[in-house]
């Protein structure tokens, strides 16, 4: 296939406890042994990367036996508990298509925010949504609703509140954030969310349900399903935990 997939060796493929005396490489770790067979077996090609092939300059003679030893430490090593010789590089280029290592923090594409980031923005909105859906269960009328104050129990990055302002405000609702004296929680001031609620009374009311459905990382939280960026996080989160 044009394409391939770096898998990175040292506390990902194999056990990393301390760079070893004799450079040699640590035990199998079966999970992730399991995921590289499995993609092999798909026909997806897999190369190691690691900076155990890395030039690192200096790079002279020693460097250089030194880095082909590792070559073939990583082919043997590979050989005997995948099943086959795989290829190591210590770059990528535009055929790779995924990078699994234990120190990577994956980006959002063209946005700037790390995946957690979003992942925690889009739990936190799922608790204000449904913190806002309470007030229709209890009877609460939307147009008497004015400001209203809830409170999420993790505190969000600028980053986080950023992404739940924009979702928001895409909802027909804005969100300030205060925080909580004494107990290190972001507390959340809702205003507009009539509108919102509303929205919400006339699905409920007239059964057209389509958007009151579970969704997030299956926390099996009810509330609108989020739109934006992270309406397509929550359907890759979705879509990955139905697999």
């Amino acid at each position: 296939m044009d394409r391939y997939i770096l898998c990175d060796l040292d506390g990902t493929l194999a056990e990393y406890h301390g760079w070893p005396a004799d450079g040699g490489i640590g035990a199998p770790i079966p999970r992730m042994v399991e995921r590289v067979k499995a993609k092999l077996a798909e026909g997806e090609e897999v190369r190691i990367f690691t900076a155990r092939v890395a030039r690192v300059e200096p790079y002279g003679e020693r460097e250089y036996f030194e880095v082909r030893r590792q070559h073939l430490l990583i082919e043997a090593w590979t050989l005997e508990h995948i099943g086959t010789a795989l290829k190591a590089t210590a770059t990528k280029d535009f055929k790779c298509v995924e990078i699994w290592d234990d120190r990577a923090r994956q980006v959002v594409l063209n946005t700037g925010a790390f995946l957690d980031e979003v992942q925690r923005a889009a739990r936190a909105l799922g608790a204000i949504q449904q913190q806002a859906m309470d007030f229709l269960s209890r009877g609460i009328a939307p147009a008497h609703l004015g400001p209203v104050r809830v409170s999420i129990t993790q505190t969000l990055s600028e980053v986080e509140q950023e992404l739940i302002v924009n979702e928001f405000a895409a909802q027909g609702g804005t969100i300030e954030f205060q925080r909580r004296c004494g107990g290190g929680h972001a507390v959340l001031l809702g205003i507009g969310l009539e509108e919102f609620l509303k929205r919400e009374e006339d699905h409920l009311m007239h059964g057209a349900g389509g958007s009151l459905r579970a969704w997030g990382d299956g926390s099996q939280k009810v509330g609108l399903a989020p739109t934006g960026l992270l309406g397509d996080i929550v359907k890759v989160l979705r879509k990955n935990n139905s697999r």
